[in-house]
């Protein structure tokens, strides 16, 4: 993999002549099929071949002239085509490329030329550089990066992530699905480390031009700049696609953009000749400085402050806890050591943001230093820096310099100091892995003068970083919400939407990353904010689409995932690698309703108790999951919620998981037993939301928990809602059954008695039919119930008829299913807009005769059926009053005395008898308003739809207007 010198000509330079900055091109992907050296080329080069233009041999060298310029040749398809491991190796050997040429001229600046991809590979090796000391004197040379269309980061989600942008680059070179370089590039894993290892705050150290085509379609603007500030990053636009952005022949459009590029180039090249007029050294922890003659030449700088993010002044509300940090801290003292802990998003770093800048301006004793704990790099970045402010000296001897920063602020010559170590959230990044002590806490200082504050979403970090100094960052209140949205937004007609302002941060949970998130899409977009919230609460592409939208905000750190959505997700990973079992929690949680979830609903298969407790305790340490009091009930944020949706379809799992869930809800879900009422009234909403999202399922779980959902909405008198559940239970019923013969085949192959095999077989189809004949009646019997109370009696009658005349074929008249359908057949024909009173007696009367043999007199299924049969006299076209009235007497007695005067069944028959004594020849007015004013007041207290009362209040009206008296107090009821 060499570097091809262009100028001077080979042999005419040499390390130690008049050269002052070596700047080395480094192209990108290789198209196709193309050999590795004409790629290298012919990336800078037109027409291609020998005979094209290359403009960095024949143009360039007039304007540096004081340079050696580099052509860097190597199999890019290798670079990008494998794994991170491979990637990481690639960036070594361009690094080892360079430090071989430079052997002996190691602190000559350097200038990088890179084209698309090649601009990661060179963020890579700059990474390498960083970490390694072999290669640390071409991080510190390295002067400037001219970045000719490179991905930086994938711009806006919403068009297309890092790895997307890198695919799509690939299929412009020519590859095509299946090629191991267009699958790899596609994941974006090869990438972690330039997102992960926090690159940007590197950038810093650099002079950087982006230049972006405005004819490229592969790599957009956003994607081409790395948004630094205007003195660390130069922008240029060239009239150019993707592979003429770094080409420039003698069209007058070429020579337009080459004038651009020149300009620009040179004024980097001028900084990197100021470079080496400074005495520089070279010391261990990576700082380039001005020579240190002896350990006395450096004197602390004191008081000293490093906050890398600027202040925000948009911050509103939190005075009280910003009160307690101060008394807790600097007031009363009541603590060296405090975390804050919460939420992702939900605040921390600009709560302790805030307290940085007023220790700032008013503890003026105070040093302040800030330590993003995201990586180990970004902790080594800040000591680097801390050290460069503060003037700390660094001793060679240390096995790592990091010990040099920590001892100084361990010292009395440090002062008194406050150390931030912000985004503590990677409890291995803080205390190491099992049985390995590497994490950075070994790092941080324990000294009398000084405080330390930590920020993270990690409960179990804050426990073993600060023991019980915990500080929980909880959501805004609304007040406070809406004053940081109307100081975020552009919009002028804020203050005239409060009706929207307020639906909308109640979307958003008062979680300040939502707010401002949503605010940026606003600002960006002028969308209405009743459009954002139709959104917000619409489809779940809709909502996934604004919930990971990337938005810029200065207040946070360079690279750093700002759309909430994405925040949440990576903690997501970081719960799948540490706990997968609470990772498991995650996904099934997603499936269901994110309030009021019992912990007997989640799944616990194979685990221990104690790990069960643990993974919820993990989930609750990171507030995904927040317990309600001392109960087994918890509850996760809506935007949490949808965020643990938009992760599992990230993972490409939401099948897989869903029929999971599924199945773990089947597996508890209970009867619709009274004694079970409370229980599957807790788990109904999660069921139903299950239910919803695996809507096209072709599961028998699914269907048995459909049947199981209905029966309870039955029992709850919910019956639009089951007659749904059962509607779709009973149409998926027949597509989930076994097939008889194929099954029996299957089971019986081995079988060699013809005859006897006959014989079996016949026996079990015919077992296997009448269990599917009985399955296929309770589906129907429960269906044509629902259709019955839900008024759509017709529906009810021509399943009922079906089923009896069926049951009456193949069961026992006695048989308490077959009595069962025919009660309900019965009142479905009492029901009816044209009542067949008739069949209904007949089928009382006859069901009455065998209860009465086969039933005690207290039996309620008994009582039922002579409380229709009392109806149906009273119906008749001939009216039976006398009988209804004695059957009616007989129920209520036996009912006021066996059921609670709440129950439903008695104040049915209280209300029947008192409707029975109204219709009598002589009616018993009297006794008929004692019940209905003791039926009236009962009904008040329970439940029932103002409909379902009205009807004993209207009976209790005519009954006293057939008294002729007191029509004012029925009136008042």
């Amino acid at each position: 993999m060499p570097l091809r010198e262009l100028f001077p000509k080979r042999g005419v330079s040499a390390p130690d002549d008049g050269a002052k900055v070596d700047i080395i091109a480094v192209h990108g992907l290789n198209p196709r099929s193309k050999p590795d050296a004409d790629h290298a080329w012919d990336t800078w080069r037109t027409p291609a071949g020998p005979r094209g233009r290359l403009w960095l041999r024949d143009d360039l060298p007039e304007h540096v002239p004081e340079s050696r310029i580099f052509l860097y040749e190597y199999n890019a398809t290798a670079v990008y085509g494998k794994d991170r491991d491979t990637f990481i190796g690639k960036a070594n050997e361009l690094l080892e490329a360079i430090r071989v040429e430079r052997d002996g001229a190691e602190s000559r600046p350097i200038i990088f030329l890179c084209h698309s991809m090649g601009g990661l590979l060179v963020k890579q090796a700059l990474i390498n550089a960083h970490n390694n000391p072999r290669h640390t004197p071409t991080k510190l040379a390295t002067s400037g990066l001219a970045f000719f269309a490179t991905p930086h980061n994938g711009g806006n989600p919403k068009l297309v992530g890092l790895g997307g942008l890198a695919a799509k680059i690939a299929i412009a070179a020519g590859f095509q699905k299946g090629d191991d370089v267009l699958e790899t590039l596609k994941r974006g894993s090869i990438f972690s480390g330039i997102i992960q290892e926090h690159w940007r705050p590197q950038a810093l150290d650099y002079d950087i031009i982006s230049v972006w085509g405005s004819l490229d379609n592969v790599v957009p603007r956003e994607s081409a700049q790395l948004g630094l500030p205007s003195d660390h990053e130069r922008i240029i636009k060239l009239d150019a696609d993707h592979r003429t952005v770094c080409k420039f022949g003698s069209s007058q459009t070429d020579q337009d953009n080459f004038k651009l590029v020149r300009s620009n180039i040179k004024s980097i090249y001028k900084k990197a000749l100021a470079n080496t007029s400074r005495p520089l050294r070279l010391d261990t922890y990576g700082i380039v400085d001005q020579v240190i003659l002896s350990d006395t030449d450096i004197s602390p700088k004191l008081p000293c402050h490093y906050i890398p993010l600027p202040k925000n002044t948009q911050f509103t509300g939190r005075d009280t806890i910003l009160d307690d940090l101060k008394r807790k801290l600097f007031i009363q003292q009541e603590c060296r050591t405090l975390a804050v802990v919460g939420l992702g998003g939900i605040g921390k770093t600009q709560l302790v943001l805030q307290l940085a800048y007023w220790v700032k301006d008013t503890q003026h004793e105070y040093s302040v230093f800030w330590v993003p704990a995201l990586s180990h790099g970004s902790f080594d970045q800040a000591y680097t820096e801390i050290a460069k402010r503060a003037g700390i000296r660094i001793d060679l001897k240390d096995a790592n310099p990091k010990d040099s920063v920590r001892r100084f602020l361990v010292s009395e010559r440090a002062g008194k100091w406050l150390l931030i170590v912000d985004n503590a959230d990677d409890f291995e990044v803080m205390f190491g892995q099992e049985g390995n002590h590497n994490g950075v806490h070994k790092f941080l200082p324990e000294s009398d003068q000084g405080l330390i504050l930590y920020t993270t979403r990690s409960r179990r970090v804050a426990v073993w970083a600060a023991k019980n100094e915990l500080v929980d960052l909880g959501q805004l209140d609304p007040k406070e919400a809406a004053i940081l949205l109307k100081k975020a937004m552009v919009q002028p007609s804020i203050r005239a939407d409060a009706e929207h302002v307020t639906k909308l941060l109640q979307g958003l949970c008062y979680i300040p990353l939502a707010i401002t998130h949503a605010v940026a899409y606003l600002n960006e977009t002028q969308l209405p904010i009743s459009k954002y919230l139709d959104l917000l609460q619409g489809a779940e592409e809709d909502r996934a689409d604004i919930l990971t939208e990337e938005f810029h905000d200065n207040g946070r750190y360079p690279d750093s995932q700002n759309a909430i959505a994405t925040t949440w997700i990576v903690t997501f990973e970081q719960i799948a690698k540490s706990n997968p079992f609470a990772a498991q929690l995650l996904s099934f949680v997603s499936c269901i309703e994110p309030k009021a979830i019992p912990q007997s609903l989640l799944p616990a298969a194979d685990e221990l108790k104690s790990d069960i407790e643990k993974a919820i305790g993990t989930l609750c340490g990171y507030s995904f999951l927040t317990r309600r009091g001392e109960s087994d009930m918890f509850d996760m944020h809506a935007l949490v919620h949808a965020a643990t949706r938009i992760w599992i379809r990230k993972r490409d799992r939401p099948r897989e998981i869903m029929t999971t869930a599924i199945c773990q809800i089947e597996t508890v879900f209970p009867g619709n037993l009274p004694e079970d009422r409370d229980l599957w009234r807790e788990y109904l909403p999660h069921a139903l939301r299950a239910l919803e999202n695996s809507n096209g399922f072709q599961m028998r779980e699914r269907y048995d928990l459909l049947h199981r959902v209905g029966r309870c909405l039955y029992a709850d008198r919910r019956f639009k809602e089951a007659v749904l559940a059962l509607e779709e239970a009973q149409e998926g019923f027949p597509s989930i059954l076994p097939n008889d013969y194929t099954e029996l085949n299957r089971n019986n192959r081995r079988i060699k008695s013809t005859k006897l095999f006959k014989r079996m077989f016949r026996v079990r189809r015919k077992t296997v039919i009448n269990e599917r004949i009985n399955s296929q009646l309770v589906f129907q019997h429960d269906l044509a119930c629902a259709y019955l109370n839900n008024r759509q009696v017709g529906k009810a009658i021509a399943i009922l008829e079906r089923i009896v005349a069926i049951e009456q074929r193949t069961m026992a008249e006695e048989d308490h299913d077959r009595l069962a359908s025919e009660h309900e057949l019965a009142r479905a024909y009492l029901n009816n807009n044209n009542p067949q009173v008739g069949k209904a007696i007949a089928i009382l009367e006859c069901i009455v005769a065998i209860e009465q043999r086969t039933l005690a007199e207290e039996d309620q299924n008994r009582l039922a059926s002579k409380h229709e049969l009392a109806r149906a006299y009273l119906n008749d076209n001939n009216p039976q009053v006398g009988k209804a009235i004695a059957i009616l007497e007989h129920i209520v007695a036996i009912r006021q005395r066996t059921l609670a005067e709440e129950n439903r069944n008695r104040l049915a028959s209280e209300h029947e008898l008192a409707y029975a004594y109204l219709a009598d020849n002589n009616p018993q007015v009297g006794k008929a308003i004692a019940i209905l004013e003791h039926v009236v007041n009962v009904e008040k207290r329970l439940d029932m739809s103002d409909k379902e009362k009205l009807v004993s209040k209207e009976l209790l009206t005519k009954a006293y207007g057939m008294l002729g008296t007191d029509i004012n107090s029925a009136l008042s009821i």
